[in-house]
């Protein structure tokens, strides 16, 4: 699989579509993009080369110079990650560059020909024709001035402020800035075979697939996977990595706070909190989180075995497995779940409560807000979906809605006699104020909504039909349909979740207040423009 990891998002040509997922990845793929052979990206924009030519989107100026000026002979690209600037290596061994010319970056004058590869990352960039190394742009930390008694080059990795060249008796030479270590390269890593670089931190594979980086570790880049199988290459952001291995397994670590280092197998099912989301195959669990609030929703249980079943809440996350049911993250009590859990087949959680289904019964526990929030109805028949949220709860009981706690808008009225419902939705504003939340069902006579009419969350389209999902928050409410169509409304936030939440044949939806995260069969991505690529 190729990989190119910008610093908050990632993208991957998989089974020959490009994929894209994390921060700024809402613009959409051209469809002329159909048979690339790599990919690149900028902090504004993204280029793929197909046959030679180069086609880029997202960023305006760049696009309108390409159509102006076109690349069609290239052999390789790569792009600058904030000038937003574009070099190529010609058929003919010439570089071509468009874009922005901070530092001079789009203007190289070069003395070497037959150029076989080029490297950039920020305001710098350099090339090498298997003989000699040349480097223009910024020169602060002299990482463009080229070393004396340099070796015969093979691969060049251009970091933040720093450049490292591979030789061809396999030892690594770096130079520029080095307030992180990023250019102290460690000894004994043997043969290297591959390098890379991300903004302040270096890596490299030997002959033998040993991974080895070292420089800034703020974001974990560093910390190289323990269970890492031998890899036969590895890529660097700028605060990140990815490694394939010789196998094929793709994996990523370090920075993760928009899922760019998100490449999640066999998803099962996943669940979204307020600033994480976490996934489940039949063997493990994985998360990611955006670095604002709680880092224990990243405090996964070593001890969970085949998990089942998965729910979030606010700061916190639940699952079901074959171990047992097990509860990690912030807020104790939404932790301390009760005893006697046997089967469990849904979960949901939200500020106060966490809900479950078990063996046909519904238990919640939690902070009681309002003495009425963990008042499960009694004599239910047969419960099958559950919802919570920020005052109130509702479930499916046959072809009856049910819902409990805040009720200052109606919010927690039950609906009877339904026709198949087959999804149930509650979201809320702030408690302790008077719009405390809306509901939501669907059946085969559409969707309905009740409760606070805030935004207009209960505005509901006419004509919604086969609703496998829905999800409902502070100032939205959305359906999918088993066409794998999103419809959101909602008068703040429903226009904008209708375009980034509609990334086609979408299977699933789950989300937490004014954020929704979808999937299909290669994507997950979220309205907050996180996300993770998902691979079988």
């Amino acid at each position: 699989m190729i990989f190119h990891l910008e610093s908050d998002n990632t993208c991957a040509i998989v089974e020959g579509e490009v994929i894209c997922w994390g921060l700024g990845t809402s613009v959409q793929v051209p469809t002329t993009v159909t048979s690339p052979s790599s990919i690149k990206a900028s902090s504004r924009s993204f280029c793929a080369l197909q046959n030679k030519e180069v086609i880029c989107w997202g960023d305006e100026t760049l696009m309108t110079e390409l159509s102006s000026n076109p690349i069609t002979d290239a052999v390789m690209i790569d792009m600058a990650r904030w000038p937003s600037t574009l070099c190529a290596v010609t058929n003919s061994g010439t570089i071509e560059c468009r874009g922005s010319n901070s530092y001079g970056l789009s203007s190289p004058s070069l003395g070497i020909t037959n150029i076989t590869q080029l490297d950039m990352l920020d305001y710098h960039a350099c090339a090498h024709n298997g003989t000699d190394v040349e480097c223009w742009g910024n020169n602060n930390s002299f990482q463009s001035d080229i070393p004396d008694n340099l070796g015969v080059p093979t691969e060049l990795a251009v970091g933040g402020q720093h450049t490292c060249l591979l030789q061809t008796d396999y030892q690594v030479r770096c130079w520029g800035n080095n307030d992180w270590g990023q250019t102290d390269v460690p000894e004994n890593l043997g043969k290297v075979v591959s390098i890379d670089a991300g903004y302040f931190h270096t890596c490299a594979t030997n002959d033998i697939g040993q991974v080895t980086c070292w420089g800034d570790n703020r974001q974990g880049q560093l910390d190289v996977p323990d269970d890492l199988a031998p890899a036969a290459i590895i890529r660097s952001g700028s605060f990140n990595n990815c490694a394939t291995t010789i196998k094929g397994y793709n994996i990523c670590w370090g920075d993760n706070r928009y899922g760019q280092s998100s490449i999640w197998y066999d998803l099962k099912d996943f669940a979204v909190g307020d600033d994480h989301v976490c996934g489940i195959n039949d063997e493990e669990v994985f998360c990611f989180w955006n670095g604002n609030n709680s880092p224990e929703v990243l405090d996964i249980p070593s001890d969970i075995v085949s998990p089942k079943t998965i729910g979030a809440g606010r700061y916190h996350t639940c699952v079901w497995a074959e171990s047992g049911f097990h509860c990690w993250g912030r807020d104790s009590k939404n932790l301390d779940y009760p005893a006697g859990l046997t089967n469990v087949s849904a979960i949901d959680g939200a500020i106060y409560q966490t809900c479950a289904i078990n063996e046909g019964k519904v238990t919640c526990w939690g902070t009681n807000y309002d003495s009425l929030v963990l008042g499960v109805p009694k004599n239910l028949t047969n419960p099958t979906h559950i919802a919570t949220g920020v005052g109130h709860s509702c479930m499916i009981d046959d072809d009856d809605v049910k819902c409990w706690g805040n009720n200052r808008r109606g919010q927690s009225s039950s609906r009877s006699n339904l026709n198949n419902p087959s999804a149930i939705a509650v979201g809320g504003t702030y408690a302790n104020t008077s719009e405390t939340g809306h509901s939501c069902v669907a059946d085969d006579n559409g969707v309905k909504c009740w409760g606070s009419s805030t935004n207009g969350v209960l505005n509901a389209p006419q004509g919604l039909s086969n609703v496998i999902d829905l999800h409902a928050g502070t100032s939205v409410s959305c359906a999918l349909q088993s066409n794998g169509h999103i419809t959101c409304w909602g008068d703040i936030f429903g226009p904008r979740m209708n375009k980034s939440l509609n990334i086609g044949s979408v299977t699933a939806m789950k989300g937490f207040g004014n954020n929704a995260c979808v999937k299909n069969a290669r994507l997950l991505k979220c309205s907050d423009y996180r996300g993770a690529l998902l691979l079988d």
